[in-house]
């Protein structure tokens, strides 16, 4: 789906995406700024620190996903003849995107790079976040 986050956090989720623009994002802008807490994955010590602490986890290192490796899930593949699918699986790699794709997804994600861009730029945090705070 195009502008996922500017659709649901503007509340315009069935809107056409020709019915999306500036002030999709403005609305979504507008309502984000009424959250408590506001964490970007990309903003410092966000995830790793003041989420982890909110929520009292523990930093873990991991080696891969649990289910690379998996027997079950790689006979399933040879069965429905998807043998580059289990060749990629056994070896781990993901899916490779073409610049075609990546290029249409970065034209109809437009307004959610505007939205997430705004965000960043203003340092929106909500009035909870510990840097607000200090």
């Amino acid at each position: 789906m195009d502008n996922y986050l500017v659709r649901v956090f503007s509340n315009e989720f069935s809107a056409q995406a020709s019915e999306m623009d500036a002030t999709s994002v403005s609305m979504a802008l507008e309502n984000l700024r009424l959250f408590d807490l506001v964490l970007v994955i990309e903003r410092k010590k966000d995830l790793s620190k003041h989420l982890f602490e909110a929520l009292n986890w523990r930093k873990e290192e991991v080696d891969s996903h649990s289910t690379f490796g998996n027997l079950w899930t790689f006979s399933t593949l040879i069965c429905q003849f998807r043998m580059l699918a289990a060749v990629r699986y056994m070896m781990g790699r993901k899916l490779t995107i073409s610049e075609a794709e990546s290029a249409q997804f970065r034209n109809d994600s437009e307004l959610d790079f505007s939205f997430y861009g705004t965000i960043e730029d203003e340092k929106i945090m909500g009035p909870i976040h510990p840097l607000f705070l200090e």
